[in-house]
């Protein structure tokens, strides 16, 4: 037995050659970035994972969640440039016009660490992001919910936790615009494909748990689908129902 062990190590046989899960996720997301952003995304997340000269490595949840934050924006840009030095300021704030409160701040924090890293490495002439503020964001006027609307959530709920959902959603929730409309239509969408699945289990249905603008493609400015469904998991509707009303 001890011979055998000795041979199997000696041909490299109990090396773990299996591809970092790091390495793995990185490719993925990179995936549908145009090449001269992707070298500079790539080399900065890198940075940030693994540490420089003058810098140490950051915690990999957040090397996670800082590209997981921007890549939407990546992905918008290469679909019209082929290099982040033609992002304007303009483009960075148009970004940041369709997100809401800390989803806004936490987007210009994460640009500016890669269009600053950018620039100290000189692949980018000036930065985008510099003296960009972000502070509370404007909302439409809040119209009416229909009372049929009303009493079918009110008929939805019959468990304490779910009747503070709802109350949350009914604080915060607002119809305000054809935007919050789609968003809601593809909500409901999801629920209801999942609904009586053998996913769901004992849950009524599958919630996305994260379905803020982050995660959402727009068409034409209108919510056309949700990506990212890495938090995906059976829930209550309510629960995605008084996230989207609190993130928005």
């Amino acid at each position: 037995m001890e011979l055998t062990i000795e041979v199997l190590d000696h041909i490299g046989a109990f090396l773990d050659d299996r591809t970092p899960s790091f390495e793995t996720w990185l490719e993925w997301k990179l995936d549908g970035i145009t090449p001269g952003i992707r070298r500079n995304v790539e080399h900065w997340i890198r940075l940030l994972h693994d540490g420089g000269p003058r810098s140490k490595p950051r915690d990999e949840a957040t090397v996670w969640n800082y590209l997981n934050r921007i890549r939407p924006v990546l992905i918008d840009w290469s679909s019209r440039y082929d290099h982040l030095r033609e992002v304007t300021r303009d483009d960075v704030l148009a970004q940041l016009d369709a997100l809401n409160g800390s989803q806004r701040q936490h987007t210009l924090i994460v640009l500016r660490s890669l269009f600053g890293r950018a620039k100290k490495n000189g692949t980018i002439f000036k930065n985008p992001t510099g003296r960009i503020r972000v502070g509370q964001r404007e909302h439409g006027i809040i119209q009416p919910l229909e009372p049929e609307h009303i009493d079918n959530s009110v008929a939805a709920v019959a468990k304490p936790a779910d009747r503070l959902v709802l109350a949350l959603a009914a604080v915060h929730a607002a119809r305000s615009d054809e935007q919050v409309i789609a968003a809601g239509s593809l909500l409901r969408a999801l629920h209801d494909a999942t609904s009586g699945s053998d996913l769901v289990g004992r849950f009524p249905v599958v919630c996305h748990h994260d379905p803020g603008p982050n995660n959402t493609i727009f068409r034409n400015g209108t919510p056309a689908a949700f990506i990212d469904f890495d938090t995906a998991a059976p829930g209550s509707p309510l629960e995605d129902l008084a996230y989207m009303a609190w993130i928005l």
